[in-house]
């Protein structure tokens, strides 16, 4: 009787390669499918996670989850990703879902190492290694992302892709006034803080050669940015460049309702 599999494709971030190394889910999904072909599996579904890192708790794990639960049902005897990593980059996850696959009757099996397993002290012992060295991976690169967003931080550089209008980039990252768009800023905030709609700012931006949707206005009235702020978490530095908008001006238009 052919065996039934369920693919696990997982990325920890869609829009960049940092984090965990990057593959894509279509190449994920491909390496699986020819998997289950070579090795004669009937592949009856793939759950797909998006942005979901390697060391989420399982039970935040909705893809990862669902298919252990199907191996539990007998709906399915094969748990299969393309990369180890792919599964997980947690020890705590990998033995609840090898010891769960397997107390089902199930296999877990990842195309670029094999089974993965507790079957013998051996094997263990290998998988253990394995997902040691992968959440090692996990928690590095973790600590260097943060680290490099405290020193961005630190220097005034906002760790994000875009800018409110009235800055641009300078070479080393750090924002810097842009004279005439910081103006039209000043003038928005001042409309709105005489009680001026959103639309009404919006269509003044945008006849000025600034636009922006609803949502992007409201955000511009709210952002700490142009009070010369950096905000990433936690972190914070509150001089990391010079303001746009008086801070009286920008807690006036805090006020202001609807």
């Amino acid at each position: 009787m052919q065996r039934k599999a369920i693919g696990i494709v997982r990325v920890s971030k869609v829009n960049g390669r940092a984090g965990d190394s990057f593959a894509s889910p279509t190449e994920q999904r491909e390496r699986i499918e020819a998997a289950c072909e070579r090795d004669g599996l009937q592949l009856i579904d793939v759950k797909q996670e998006l942005d979901v890192s390697g060391g989420t708790a399982l039970e935040n794990r909705a893809g990862l989850r669902s298919a252990i639960e199907a191996i539990e049902s007998g709906s399915a005897q094969v748990l299969l990703a393309a990369y180890f990593d792919r599964l997980c980059r947690s020890l705590k996850v990998q033995a609840e879902l090898v010891e769960r696959v397997e107390q089902a009757g199930g296999e877990v099996l990842a195309v670029d190492v094999g089974q993965v397993t507790n079957g013998s002290a051996g094997q263990w012992l290998s998988g253990t290694m394995l997902g040691a060295v992968s959440e090692y991976q996990r928690r590095t690169t973790r600590e260097r992302t943060g680290e490099a967003l405290r020193n961005a931080v630190a220097r005034g550089v906002p760790p994000m892709p875009s800018i409110p209008p009235g800055y641009r980039r300078g070479a080393d990252g750090v924002l810097i006034v842009e004279p005439s768009e910081a103006s039209i800023v000043v003038e928005a905030f001042r409309m709105r803080e005489r009680g001026k709609s959103i639309e009404a700012i919006r269509t003044y931006m945008r006849e000025n050669g600034i636009k922006r949707s609803q949502h992007a206005v409201y955000a511009l009235l709210s952002s700490r940015v142009v009070l010369g702020e950096v905000h990433h978490g936690k972190l914070v530095n509150a001089n990391a460049r010079p303001p746009i908008v008086d801070r009286a001006l920008w807690r006036r238009v805090q006020a202001v309702k609807g």
